[in-house]
């Protein structure tokens, strides 16, 4: 951690030479299929999230949204699918 600024300096080196390397030595289209695969995957999981918060029926005190329960199943099923099929190619 730098003293000043508090900022993660290892992590940050660590993800700059990350991305340089990928930039490098992989392919623009492998770089590009794998971001969407991993956005889906994001997605997936807040889906999955919704439906174990309402399955277990936490409530917060603050203001919040309420959707219908087919909206997050919804949600995982066309991540699951739109996934399948970019693998399957």
């Amino acid at each position: 951690m730098h003293p000043k600024t508090a900022t993660p300096l290892f992590a940050t080196a660590a993800i700059v030479v990350a991305t340089l390397a990928l930039a490098l030595l992989v392919p623009f289209e492998q770089l590009a299929e794998g971001t969407s695969l991993a956005t889906l995957l994001v997605f997936l999981l807040v889906n999955l999230s919704l439906l174990r918060l309402r399955h277990r029926r936490i409530h917060s005190d603050g203001p919040h949204v309420r959707v219908p329960l087919w909206v997050p199943a919804a949600g995982c099923v066309t991540c699951l699918a739109m996934m399948a099929a970019a693998l399957a190619r």
